[in-house]
Order: C-alpha cells, then structure tokens, then sequence
C-alpha cells in the first residue's frame, strides 16, 4: 500500500459551531494540556493522515527528522498514539473526541480534589481588592462571572457588541430573579434575547461614543464592580474590584446615565430646543450657555 504526504494548505479560515479552525491555536490549546511543541505537531499530523511512519510524520509535522522518533515514543507513553506494523513501524492516533473525553475526565477529578483541599484552607477576606485584567477574552469572561455570581441585583452599563457576549448570562440571571437593569449604547443586539430586565437607551448623539464608546461597567449586589474600556490604538484594559469606594463610583456612574436617559426620553424636544440639536451647549461645561431663541425668551 502506498502511503503519500499529506499536504495541508489553508486557503480560508473554516468556522464550524463556533470553532475557528486554526493551526496555530490547534497547537495552543494542545500545548495547554501539556504536550510538547513537537507533540502537539505529531499528534495534528497523524490526525490528518494515519497510519503514517515517522519519515512522514516528520514531512507533514515540520518536525526535525532527527526529533521525530523520540516524539512519537513519547506519545506512544502518554497513550495518545499506539504503533502498528513493523517494517516500517507506522503510528494511529487515539481519537480526538476519546482525547477530549479522556482529557475533560481527568481535569475535573484535579479540580474536584484541589477544590476539597484547599477549601479549609481560605479564610474570609476583609481586604478589598483592585484586580486589573487585559485582554477582551479574558475581561469579557470575567464579566460572566461578575454576572453569573450575582444573588440580588445586576446594574448594567453597556454596548451593543458586549451586550451580545454576555446576553445569555443576563437572560440566566434574572430568570433567577435577579434584578437587572441596563443602560443600552447603540442599537439592540441582535440573535440573542433582548431587552433582558429594565433597559433605558442612552441618547445616540455623535458625541457619544467618542465619551463612551468601547467600554462596560457591572456593578453585583453592590459588593462587586467591574470595568473594561478600550482606548484607540490600544488594547482592551479593565478590573474587578471589591472595593467599596470604586463600587460606589461605578454605581453613581451607571446611576446618573440612567437618570439622564429617563429625562431625555420625556423631554427631549425641550432639551434640543434649550441646548442645541446635539446637545452641544449641554457638553460645553465651561459655560454655562442655552440657545439664543431660549435664552432671549
């Protein structure tokens, strides 16, 4: 039987149930697990072409011939690959769905034990924290959990595409009775349920995002505050916080917005008339300035 190279060219990015199949994150996640670079290459190639001995595990890995027997040993060890034939040997993966299985079994026995030994062990804390965050997939997780833990009120400041990221989490929480109530920037997301609890709409002026845009603040059950904004040209920042004073803030913050918005839903022909289409007078706060047909009246 003639056993060929297989050889991989990927000429767009394949998305399948919320997967983005790329090699470089393929070996990320692998090396998460423990594998070795050189592992996590060998597996993917066998997974791709098997039964494959190791001069082509090598060709289609990129891994140094001179590396490649060593690395398929040592998954032959691990049980993630298993030799058959002898001349030439040849190699068969062990199924990504058992890898996963066998993966995800293994993982939650660790943390189940780690969570029992290490539960006698934390005391309650008094101290108050600040824990910066980076990153939009850490902060945006985070914000889950920040949702997740809430027992008996959420309040909400936030943006279309965030609000589409941790939707489902809120429809959760105030099926469980939580109090949810939100200040919407931008237009309501869409392909999740929406509104969720009591949503106020912040006035859409051109302003507005260049003072708000690229950001969201959560504030649970009054205890715990989080922030995460975005800065142009720069990455996603933010924290969590314990912190009563920060909390406080962030409260007011979200607060004050809502109170605005509720005044502007009502009298928002008034306010035009007072302060400009955009609202411009009502932004300049070094004066103190209405529209001439007001101020003349």
């Amino acid at each position: 039987m003639l056993y060929t190279t297989l050889v991989v060219k990927i000429s767009a990015i394949k998305v399948w149930q919320g997967c983005i199949f790329l090699p470089e994150r393929q070996l990320e996640l692998l090396t998460a697990l423990g594998l070795s670079l050189y592992e996590a290459k060998a597996y993917l190639a066998l997974l791709r072409q098997n039964p494959a001995n190791a001069h082509e595990v090598s060709r289609v890995s990129g891994i140094p011939a001179s590396r490649v027997y060593e690395t398929l040993n040592r998954l032959v060890r691990k049980g993630l690959v298993v030799q058959v034939g002898n001349d030439p040997v040849r190699y068969v993966p062990l199924p990504a769905r058992d890898l996963i299985m066998s993966q995800r079994a293994y993982w939650k026995r660790i943390l189940d034990e780690l969570e029992c030994e290490l539960s006698h062990l934390e005391a309650e804390s008094t101290a108050e924290v600040i824990w910066h965050l980076y990153g939009y997939a850490a902060l945006i997780e985070k914000a889950r959990e920040v949702i997740k833990s809430a027992q008996k009120s959420l309040l909400v400041s936030i943006w279309t595409p965030q609000a589409e990221d941790v939707a489902p989490q809120l429809k959760e929480a105030a099926a469980e009775g939580v109090s949810v109530v939100i200040i919407q920037f931008g237009p309501d997301p869409q392909n999740v349920s929406w509104p969720i609890g009591k949503v106020y709409r912040h006035v859409m002026i051109p302003s507005v995002y260049a003072r708000h845009g690229s950001e969201m603040l959560i504030v649970s059950d009054k205890s715990f505050g989080f922030l995460m904004s975005q800065v142009s040209g720069r990455e996603w920042e933010g924290f969590w916080t314990t912190n009563r004073a920060v909390i406080r803030v962030i409260t007011n913050y979200i607060r004050h917005d809502i109170y605005l918005a509720k005044i502007a839903d009502r009298f928002m022909n008034l306010l035009t008339r007072t302060y400009g289409e955009n609202l411009e007078l009502l932004l300049n706060i070094e004066k103190d300035e209405v529209t001439p047909s007001v101020d003349s009246s």
